[in-house]
């Protein structure tokens, strides 16, 4: 089974691109047209009345005067969506005429479906070295070459890197909206370019001239030649050995592996075949993937980080209306480097008609490579309804998306998006934890259960209950080779505990929603007027650490009050324990925890239940002052203490560190009060759940 979501547009689509933000993944899309005449840069995503449907919707749309030849979305996380306040904004980068920056903003949970998207920058491109635009020597204003493709730092989300026909690569600070350096990059037009992941001082570039060329911003003198296209003999060449090939095949598009950034693919005009280079290895491609002689033309290429679910790998569409999904594992071995007595080669391009820099290069050997090997079975195929023009892939690697549509389609043009992991597969089982005052049979679990069965059918969901879990879990056969677990409110510690006690059978993704991970240090809050809550919660707050308290109530084993952290750790049964925080520390915790794929913890932006808020995402509150008037205390927010200044963190007694420093550590946001989880559910299930067994 395949899940799939579909989109038809009024016009052909070429340029698309999937949202960053970790909030909206997967279903929110960017989309040009392509005709001649008015065009549109158009949002469309799975609204809030479509949940049900494979059909997504319009949402936002701006007219562009010329089709977009690249949308690439801000990345993530990025200066602007990394709280909660500016998680219904969003920026996107167009180019065609020039390069256009607009501001997407979405409706908030349970609002209108309709967005706003509004152009906030425009950036001309201008190859001479003035920036008026006009030649110096005639007075003729020069129209801006129009630009090929962008690529979008991820480490630095002011830059922006563009290519253009007129043979140059300019690099753009958009927060500044000036051209931070432009350079000569080919002999001919430049058809793509993309920044190395990873960082933010190396981009390379596809160019018509039939080479890839690597440049460093810290030394623009000299470029790395990557790949010159193979010159195939001609039929009508004369026996001159200077004349028995053609001219290089023009390379189209560049796709970095996005978990291993020494790959890259690339394909010529015209070809069925897709080039995987290393560029620690310059000039030989490690592997050909070929569509075969009855194949069609390869048109474009992406490729997918690994996610939860999928494999994710690389992809490519063309005329022959199918989108192929390649095993991308490398070769253990890099293959031998020709370049290795390569010396600095000037580039020769075409005589400049102004003052830009020629970036000069090192080019491989003219030593005759050895043969590539070549795969030509793709391990995943889709059909669309026509030709592909342009595919991307999604940020977690678990969905791709292809555009296409033309006179053949009835003038309209169609985008479904794919999620290849699900072809033929069974999914990981899931095990789900409710939290206080809930049942394990009520009407709710029930409802959450089959929620999840509906999405994922023929997925294994147990729901827990609570008496003996470690062993009720071992006795579950379809739970055997791990499962992902599901936390909601007090059950996502629990569920921490089993992991860090037993995690036999092992959790693969842990989840938890509105946990109290650092505790509570307080009952929810009364209001000013409320005596007799305010007289229960003294009550309480003296009781919280007797042994009886500490013994019979559940909410004492993790009260953590941080104006007595010393009675805390001194009596407390449960929380202090699995947080290792006392002098002796459980080393299997670290390692068990650490084991997991990726622990995920959601904190509900309304949150007033849980206090402190912050408890979620294992933060906790500085002690009070006690010397301090009630009016003189500083608010809660300027006394957080974030996870990544907790000892437990630096000192990684739980493995809270190790997880975040392999990308397993996901601290995010849901909308709304304490668990109220619509505002987040779909998303989440969407990310993490349904792996591969």
């Amino acid at each position: 089974m395949t899940s799939q979501f579909t989109y038809e547009a009024p016009w052909p689509i070429y340029a698309l691109a999937f949202t960053n933000s970790r909030q909206h993944l997967p279903h929110r899309l960017a989309l040009g047209s392509c005709v001649t005449g008015q065009n549109y840069l158009r949002v469309v995503a799975r609204t809030e009345q479509n949940t049900s449907s494979n059909r997504l919707s319009a949402v936002a749309e701006a007219p562009l005067t010329y089709p977009a030849t690249c949308i690439a979305w801000e990345p993530f996380p990025s200066h602007r969506s990394s709280s909660a306040a500016n998680s219904y904004r969003e920026l996107i980068a167009t180019t065609g005429d020039a390069l256009h920056i607009w501001e997407y903003i979405a409706p908030p949970p349970g609002g209108y479906n309709q967005g706003g998207l509004k152009e906030v920058g425009s950036l001309a491109h201008s190859k001479s070295a003035s920036s008026s635009g006009t030649n110096a020597s005639t007075g003729v204003y020069n129209s801006p070459a129009p630009l090929t493709s962008l690529s979008w730092n991820a480490f630095n989300p002011s830059r922006i890197v563009t290519s253009s026909i007129d043979t140059t690569c300019t690099v753009w600070d958009i927060q500044t909206s000036t051209a931070v350096t432009q350079l000569i990059a080919h002999d001919r037009e430049v058809f793509d370019v993309a920044w190395l992941p990873g960082g933010t001082e190396v981009f390379v570039s596809a160019g018509s001239d039939g080479s890839i060329r690597a440049f460093d911003l810290r030394s623009l003198e000299h470029s790395t030649i990557l790949f010159e296209s193979t010159r195939a003999p001609s039929s009508y060449s004369s026996p001159s050995p200077s004349s028995s090939f053609n001219p290089s095949k023009a390379l189209m598009r560049i796709a970095f592996d996005p978990s291993n950034s020494h790959y890259l693919a690339t394909f010529k005009q015209d070809s069925g075949d897709i080039q995987v280079l290393d560029m620690r290895s310059p000039g030989t491609p490690v592997v050909e993937m070929r569509n075969g002689r009855d194949g069609g033309k390869v048109g474009c290429i992406s490729w997918g980080e690994k996610g939860v679910r999928g494999k994710g790998g690389l992809c490519s569409g063309g005329d022959d209306a199918l989108l192929r999904l390649w095993d991308s594992s490398m070769p253990s071995l890099p293959p031998p480097n020709y370049a290795h007595q390569s010396s600095i080669l000037p580039s020769n391009p075409s005589t400049p008609s102004s003052s830009l820099p020629i970036s000069r290069s090192t080019s491989a050997s003219s030593e005759k490579p050895p043969s590539v090997p070549s795969r030509t079975e793709p391990r995943a195929v889709f059909e669309a309804p026509t030709e592909i023009d342009n595919i991307a892939c999604g940020l977690g690697g678990d969905w791709v998306a292809c555009a296409g549509g033309g006179t053949s389609y009835g003038g309209r043009g169609w985008t479904p998006f794919v999620e290849p992991s699900t072809i033929e597969k069974s999914y990981r089982p899931v095990v789900i934890w409710h939290g206080m005052g809930d049942s394990a049979f009520a009407d709710g679990m029930i409802g959450v259960k089959e929620d999840i069965e509906k999405l994922y059918p023929g997925i294994y969901v147990h729901l827990v209950a609570i008496d003996k879990v470690a062993a009720q879990l071992q006795e579950v056969e379809e739970l055997g080779q791990g499962f992902d677990a599901i936390g909601f409110s007090q059950g996502g510690q629990f569920l921490r505990a089993y992991v860090e006690w037993h995690n036999d059978p092992p959790v693969s993704n842990l989840i938890t929603f509105g946990a109290q991970h650092m505790g509570i240090a307080d009952l929810p809050a009364c209001r000013p007027s409320d005596f007799l809550c305010r007289g229960a919660r003294s009550a309480a707050r003296a009781r919280v650490y007797t042994p009886w308290a500490q013994r019979n109530l559940v909410q004492a084993q993790y009260y953590r009050d941080h104006d007595r952290l010393d009675l805390y750790l001194s009596t407390n049964t449960f929380l202090a324990e699995i947080n290792n925080e006392r002098e002796y520390k459980n080393e299997t915790f670290a390692s068990n925890l650490g084991s997991l794929s990726n622990l995920v913890l959601l904190r509900f932006t309304e949150e007033t239940t849980v206090y402190p808020a912050i408890s979620s995402w294992f933060g906790s509150l500085h002690p009070l002052d006690s010397s301090l008037d009630s009016a003189d205390v500083a608010p809660d927010e300027e006394r957080e203490i974030p996870l990544y200044d907790q000892p437990l963190y630096q000192a990684d007694w739980l493995g809270l560190r190790s997880l975040d420093e392999k990308d397993a550590l996901k601290l995010e946001w849901c909308e709304g009060q304490h668990m109220e989880i619509q505002g987040c559910w779909h998303r989440v299930l969407d990310q993490w759940i349904g792996s591969d067994v």
